[in-house]
């Protein structure tokens, strides 16, 4: 897992992200990036040293070739990142951390919609949406509905810290369950974990399940 923290941190930056982007293809040099980037050509070196420091980009040196130093992607750090993209890490990871199997189900749940943001799953969140879901986030003047979520979720930043303080479940009847969360939230656009309280509402009178409700507000 510190292996893709430390990915996940070098590439909140979109400068970062551009030089992946651009790597994919071939090998490239400074001045390129910088070119075709729109930066100077110390700032896109220092996003590079950044890229190298955590072992994302390799420097390959041309003797006698003076029209910049080359660089191309390293696979094996990068196939871990994308390892972990492609797997249910915060299905299981959550599941983990409850104190009953009724809590297992419903942090599994959780964990669903966070692994759906790290793979831009939207199908997860089209399947799991009550039509007439309500979502509610501080900063937020209006409430988010299941298209403008569903639509949100391929430019959502991954979370890189879901981290649980408190958790309980409360049965309302008629297939509703409350389940509200303390948690410490960080995503790779943030620089540091934030404690938050999240109330969410589960109906289990559907097939699937869906998420009628979801408040999130800053813990006290």
């Amino acid at each position: 897992m510190e292996e893709v923290d430390i990915a996940l941190a070098a590439l909140a930056d979109p400068t970062r992200r551009q030089v992946i982007e651009m790597l994919i293809d071939q090998p490239r040099r400074t001045n390129e990036l910088a070119e075709e980037i729109g930066v100077s050509v110390p700032a896109v070196s220092r996003h590079l040293r950044v890229l190298r420091e955590r072992e994302l980009v390799e420097r390959m040196d041309v003797e006698g070739d003076g029209r910049g130093r080359l660089y191309k992607l390293n696979p094996s750090r990068l196939a871990t990142l994308a390892k972990w993209l492609s797997g249910n890490h915060w299905t299981s990871q959550l599941a983990s951390k409850a104190s009953s199997p009724e809590a297992s189900e419903y942090l599994r749940r959780v964990g669903g919609f966070l692994d759906g943001f790290a793979q831009s799953d939207a199908g997860f969140f089209e399947r799991h949406l009550a039509d007439d879901v309500q979502l509610c986030f501080p900063g937020s003047p209006t409430l988010w509905d299941k298209a403008s979520t569903v639509a949100s979720v391929s430019s959502h930043p991954p979370y890189v810290a879901w981290n649980i303080l408190e958790h309980s479940f409360t049965v309302l009847g008629a297939g509703l369950t409350l389940a509200v969360i303390t948690v410490e939230v960080q995503t790779a656009a943030t620089d540091s974990a934030a404690p938050v309280v999240q109330s969410m509402v589960f109906d289990d009178s559907t097939d699937p399940w869906t998420l009628r409700f979801l408040q999130q507000s800053p813990a006290q």
